[in-house]
Order: structure tokens, then sequence, then C-alpha cells
């Protein structure tokens, strides 16, 4: 998902971070991806 987003690719980046929000092992990583999803959202990269 990073790497996408480093990329410029911040279609595909969305669309692992959200496939990723679905396998969040605990409510920290959760709450993480969660801002990571609504950063693509918005059509911002995620910083490096």
């Amino acid at each position: 998902m990073r790497g996408y987003s480093a990329m410029g690719d911040l279609k595909n980046a969305l669309k692992h971070a959200k496939i990723a929000l679905g396998q969040a092992p605990d409510d920290v990583n959760k709450r993480n991806l969660e801002a990571s999803v609504k950063m693509l959202e918005e059509g911002k990269a995620l910083a490096q």
C-alpha cells in the first residue's frame, strides 16, 4: 500500500489499504489503517 502511494498510484494504495483494514490484528493497527484509508480517499499520498 505504501509503495503504491509513494509511486503516486493512490487507487491501488486505497484498494490494498482497505484489504489490510479487514485483516487488522488489533485496535492500534486498525486505527492506523483507518487513518491511511481516510487520507487516500481524500487524494493524499501517505507520508513516507
